[in-house]
């Protein structure tokens, strides 16, 4: 689950947490309601590990506010490849990706997670490969 206002946080139920994150090393966090108090129905993955891609010839816009560089969102194809490899199982990348007021890291996932994430059935969850290479994002987006 994600809030339709943040893009790069996942929120899952502690028993999907246990099943499929706990078991790869992912980490959780509480989650409050505006008092302060815990839910026991949802928590938060902690994803901390940032990695670059390699962005050559994705359209880009500058936010006239921040200056922070904006991707637009790959739509087709896969993603980028990635500078270095994640050392964890679920990382963010380094950059942004959104246009106007709207700015947020994609999250990336082993395919470890992905696996069980479909052999557990939980609904909700799409993916995008990620390109090995430059190559293949050339090959993928130019038809």
């Amino acid at each position: 689950m994600q809030l339709n206002w943040v893009f790069d946080e996942y929120f899952v139920r502690p028993d999907v947490w246990t099943a499929v994150f706990e078991p790869l090393g992912i980490a959780c966090r509480p989650v409050t309601n505006r008092r302060g108090i815990e839910l026991q129905t949802v928590v938060q993955l902690v994803v901390e590990e940032e990695v670059p891609l390699q962005p050559a010839g994705l359209p880009a816009e500058t936010c006239g506010t921040c200056g922070r560089v904006k991707y637009l969102p790959v739509t087709r194809g896969p993603l980028p490849p990635l500078r270095t490899d994640p050392a964890a199982p679920m990382a963010k990348t380094r950059e942004y990706f959104g246009s106007g007021a709207r700015a947020f890291h994609k999250v990336l996932v082993s395919r470890p997670v992905a696996r069980s994430l479909r052999d557990r059935g939980v609904r909700g969850a799409s993916f995008t490969v990620v390109a090995a290479d430059l190559s293949e994002v050339v090959a993928t987006t130019s038809d």
